[in-house]
């Protein structure tokens, strides 16, 4: 054979084989890369407070994203998990591409026909798995009696979806309330529960009777905030057959009641409508305790003199109080402020510092170097020798109403608070 026939050949086999490892070389780089796996979760919508979403698990671990790359025929779980939906199955492709087929009764679940929500899965190839459900729906009829046990209900059938609300009755009479509905046949059974929203575990038809309780007897549960400024709260309970359940002290003060919206209610309140209403599906309300000062009801507390309070344990940054800074007004009508939890607080803010430290540069609830003067009346008992003293309401209200002249008639009274540094 000629050397020219050898070239020849050899360029034709050249030639050939090419584009075989070209293909080959792909095939590699495909393989490398993986394959996409997308898996969602479609149907028909609506309702309220519906919740759907889908996972994807490898070997045990949730993965992050619900689209992912992994290699050709790796098994993997698929999950769905819904609120509110009927859960129709798995099915292999879109949304827009199933749906014409399930209507069809064409479409085949990706694990049979045992619409399972969690099932297992080899991927073969780019696939898209749609979890498909439908938002429940309910035909729902109301029997029953109105709260005077003798007149018909007379309402109109109605179609509801998931999380929609059931029918409102009044009782014309205000003695009794319509606390929800019971599936009718369930109403004597042990257990038996009442709703105000369509949240029924199956889509269908259900006929509901009411509840009526009398509104006497029901008990509320009030979340009491101490006072407005206050994020201190305790429970307090109320009933209009007993009224208010016990309710803590405040030294100096006496309780006005518990404000609810605009109004304030207490044992004397002719019409608890307005708290009535304000209670959510538990029966439980918020409200905020309303105090009447026992003695005068407001004042100017001004803080004065040039004191220095140490403001790290090294003691290298002071900060100061200069006179004729500004004053505190504690009316308690309109800020609930508490003066003996409230004035050495509102001093800490105004002078900046977050720490306060005694001359051994130990921390302390208030520096040890000053007592409290009121218009020159020295008040020994809120000396803080490295260690908090109590200074009580009664004593504070003492030397204020000492230092007041002339007549008061709720006339907002001026008073100087000065911070002395101990000699």
């Amino acid at each position: 054979m000629s050397k020219y026939l050898i070239k020849i050949l050899s360029i034709c086999a050249f030639v050939i084989l090419l584009p075989l490892v070209v293909v080959g070389g792909a095939l590699c780089v495909t393989e490398a890369i993986g394959i996409t796996l997308t898996v969602k979760a479609a149907g028909i919508e609506g309702g309220v407070n519906t919740e759907s979403h889908v996972a994807i698990y490898i070997d045990g671990h949730k993965q992050d994203n619900n689209t992912i790359k992994i290699k050709k025929n790796t098994t993997v779980k698929v999950e769905y998990e819904g609120v509110g939906y009927d859960f129709l199955g798995w099915y292999q492709g879109s949304y827009n591409e199933v749906a014409p087929k399930i209507a069809n009764n064409k479409a085949k679940t990706i694990d049979g026909n045992e619409k399972k929500t969690t099932c297992e899965f080899i991927v073969r190839g780019n696939t898209t798995l749609t979890a498909v459900r439908n938002v429940k729906t309910y035909t729902v009829s109301y029997e029953g009696k109105m709260a005077d046990g003798t007149t018909d209900i007379n309402l109109p059938t109605e179609n509801l979806l998931y999380g929609q609300d059931l029918a409102v009755l009044a009782d014309q009479e205000g003695t009794c309330q319509l606390k929800g509905w019971y599936v009718k046949g369930t109403e004597e059974q042990e257990g038996a529960v009442t709703t105000q929203v369509a949240t029924f575990d199956q889509s269908g038809e259900y006929v509901l009777v009411p509840y009526w309780v009398d509104q006497a007897a029901i008990q509320y549960t009030l979340h009491v905030q101490y006072h407005a400024q206050s994020t201190e709260t305790q429970d307090v309970t109320f009933s209009l057959a007993e009224k208010f359940g016990a309710y803590r002290e405040r030294e100096g003060y006496t309780l006005l009641g518990f404000k609810c919206g605009d109004t304030i209610y207490n044992e004397t309140s002719a019409n608890f409508t307005g708290l009535i209403e304000a209670a959510d599906a538990n029966n439980e309300i918020n409200v905020v305790a309303v105090w009447e000062c026992d003695y005068q009801q407001s004042f100017n507390l001004g803080v004065s003199g040039d004191i220095a309070v140490f403001t790290n344990a090294a003691h290298t940054n002071p900060a100061y109080v200069n006179e004729n800074d500004t004053s505190i007004n504690f009316a308690d009508e309109e800020y609930c402020y508490d003066l003996t939890d409230d004035v050495f607080v509102l001093f800490k803010e105004m002078v900046g510092a977050t720490k306060f430290y005694n001359n051994e540069g130990v921390e302390v609830e208030w520096n040890g170097q000053f007592k409290l003067s009121v218009n020159g009346h020295l008040i020994n008992a809120t000396t803080y020798n490295h260690s908090s003293k109590t200074l009580t309401f009664a004593k504070l209200m003492a030397y204020l109403e000492a230092a007041y002249e002339g007549e008061l008639d709720g006339a907002k009274v001026g008073v100087t608070l000065t911070f002395v540094p101990v000699a």
